[in-house]
C-alpha cells in the first residue's frame, strides 16, 4: 500500500506538474492570441483610416488566421493531456451554449447574406456583360470604364469568397477552442474570439458598403450610357436634318443661279460722285452728266478720275445679267461701257479689256468703234438715240444695243470677270455750248433681249 500511495503521490505530482505546464502553455497561447487580436484591430483601424484595398487586408487576416490554426493544434494537444477536466468544463460550456448558439445563428444569417450577395454579384456580372456589349459601340472612355468595373466585380467576388471562407473557419475555430479550453481562462479566449468575430463582421459590413458603392457606380454607368445614346440619337437626327436642309438650300441656290443666268434684270444706273472727274457735273439725282469748262471744288478721292472726263456707276455686279440704258441724243461724242473695279483711275487711260475696260465710242465724225483687244469699226446706218448695255457676268460677255430700234451693235465675248464690274461713262474733251448731257434712263422692256 505504501508503494501504491507513493505511486499515487508520484502520479498526483506528475498530474499537478502537467496541469501547471498546461496552464503555463495556455497563458503563453493567450498572450500570442492577444497579440493576434491587437494586430487584427490594427488592420481594422487601417481599413477605417486608409484606402488600403480589401484584398491586401484579407491576405494579412489570413496570415493571422494561420497563426490561430497553430494555436488550435497546440490546444488540441493540451486537450489530450487534460481529458479529466472535460467534465468540469461541460458545466461551463453549458452556460456558454446559448452564446455558441447565438453565434451559430449569426453565422447562418451571414451565410444567407453571403449567398444573396453572390446572387447579386452574378446578376451584376450578367448586367455588366450586357452593358459591355452595348458599350463597345460607344466611345473609348465608356469602354475603359466598363473594363474597370468588370475588374472591380471580379475583385469583389474574390473578396466575398475569402470572407465566406474566413467566416466558416472562424466558426470552426470557435467550436474547437470551446472544446479544448482547460480552465476559466477559456472565457478570455472566448471573448477574444468574439472580438475577432466582431472584427470579421465589421470587415463584412465594409465589404457590403464597397459592394453598394460598386452598384451605384454601375447604375451611374448605365445612366451615362443611356444619356449618351439619347444625345447620339439627337445628334444623328440633327445631322440628318442639317444635311437635308443643306441639300434643299443647295438645290434652291442652283435653281436661283439658273434663274439669274437666264433672267435679264433692267436697272436704272446712278453715277458715283466720288469717281467723277472735277469737270464732270452731275445732276441732283446723279443720273445726268455734263462736262463743264472749269473744274469744280471736289474732295480728293482715290477712286476719282483725274484725267479722263469720266465717272462710274454706284453699283457694281459680280453675277447675273444686268441691262441699263443711257440717252445719247444730241451728243457729238461719247465713250460708254463697263469698267472693272480694279481699273485705272489716275492718269491717261487706255481703254482695253486687258486694262479692265469694255467700251464703245463715237467721235465727232460720227464713227463708232469698239475698243476691243483690236479696236473694231462698227458700221451704223442710223445713229442710236439711246444705247443699251447688257452685262452677262457668268458668260463673260458685254453687249451694246440700239435700245430704240432694238438692234444689236457689238459684243465683247469670251471675257473672264474676276471682280465687280461697274457702268462707265466718259464725255468728250471738247465742250460744245449746246451739247446735250448724257442721261441715264430707266430701262424699258427686256423681253426682246436674247
Amino acid at each position: 500500500m505504501l508503494a501504491q500511495q507513493d505511486e499515487i503521490t508520484r502520479l498526483k505530482k506528475q498530474k499537478d506538474n502537467e496541469i501547471q505546464t498546461h496552464l503555463d502553455r495556455i497563458e503563453e497561447l493567450e498572450n500570442e492570441l492577444e497579440e493576434t487580436k491587437t494586430k487584427l484591430k490594427d488592420k481594422t483601424e487601417e481599413l477605417d483610416t486608409s484606402e488600403m484595398r480589401i484584398a491586401d487586408l484579407s491576405a494579412q487576416i489570413m496570415e493571422l488566421h494561420k497563426k490561430a490554426k497553430q494555436l488550435e493544434t497546440e490546444l488540441l494537444r493540451l486537450k489530450q493531456t487534460s481529458a479529466d477536466k472535460i467534465k468540469d468544463l461541460e458545466k461551463k460550456l453549458t452556460l456558454k451554449g446559448k452564446q455558441l448558439q447565438d453565434s451559430q445563428d449569426l453565422f447562418k444569417d451571414s451565410n444567407a447574406k453571403n449567398f444573396e450577395l453572390l446572387m447579386d454579384v452574378a446578376d451584376l456580372r450578367s448586367q455588366l456583360t450586357q452593358s459591355q456589349t452595348k458599350a463597345s459601340k460607344t466611345d473609348e472612355i465608356t469602354a475603359e470604364q466598363a473594363n474597370k468595373l468588370t475588374k472591380q466585380l471580379k475583385t469583389q467576388e474574390k473578396e466575398t469568397r475569402k470572407l465566406e471562407n474566413k467566416n466558416q473557419e472562424l466558426k470552426e475555430e470557435i467550436k474547437e477552442l470551446k472544446l479544448c479550453c482547460a480552465d476559466v481562462k477559456c472565457d478570455d479566449l472566448q471573448r477574444q474570439l468574439a472580438q475577432s468575430q466582431e472584427d470579421a463582421n465589421r470587415l463584412q459590413q465594409q465589404l457590403h458598403e464597397k459592394d453598394a458603392n460598386f452598384n451605384r457606380q454601375q447604375q451611374e454607368l448605365e445612366d451615362m450610357k443611356k444619356e449618351n445614346n439619347k444625345l447620339q440619337d439627337k445628334y444623328n437626327s440633327l445631322a440628318n436634318e442639317k444635311n437635308t436642309l443643306q441639300d434643299t438650300v443647295e438645290d434652291l441656290r442652283n435653281k436661283l443661279n439658273d434663274v439669274d443666268d437666264n433672267t435679264v434684270y433692267p436697272i436704272k444706273v446712278a453715277l458715283d460722285p466720288n469717281t467723277a472727274h472735277a469737270r464732270v457735273l452731275l445732276s441732283a439725282d446723279n443720273t445726268a452728266m455734263s462736262i463743264v469748262e472749269e473744274p469744280q471744288n471736289v474732295p480728293d478721292h482715290p477712286g476719282r478720275f483725274n484725267v479722263a472726263l469720266a465717272a462710274l456707276g454706284k453699283t457694281g455686279f459680280t453675277s447675273g445679267r444686268h441691262y441699263w440704258e443711257v440717252s445719247v441724243a444730241g451728243r457729238l461724242c461719247y465713250h460708254l461701257g463697263m469698267a472693272s473695279e480694279s481699273s485705272k483711275r489716275k492718269g491717261i487711260i487706255v481703254a482695253r479689256p486687258s486694262n479692265g475696260f469694255w467700251t464703245l465710242t463715237m467721235n465727232k465724225q460720227g464713227q463708232y468703234r469698239a475698243l476691243d483687244m483690236r479696236p473694231a469699226s462698227i458700221p451704223v446706218q442710223v445713229p442710236p438715240a439711246t444705247l443699251g448695255i447688257l452685262l452677262d457676268y457668268k458668260k463673260g460677255q458685254i453687249s451694246f444695243y440700239d435700245a430704240v430700234r432694238r438692234d444689236h451693235i457689238y459684243s465683247f465675248v469670251g471675257q473672264k470677270f474676276t471682280n465687280k464690274i461697274y457702268p462707265f461713262i466718259n464725255g468728250c474733251v471738247d465742250v460744245g455750248e449746246n451739247e446735250s448731257p448724257l442721261v441715264l434712263t430707266a430701262a424699258g422692256s427686256v423681253e426682246w433681249i436674247q
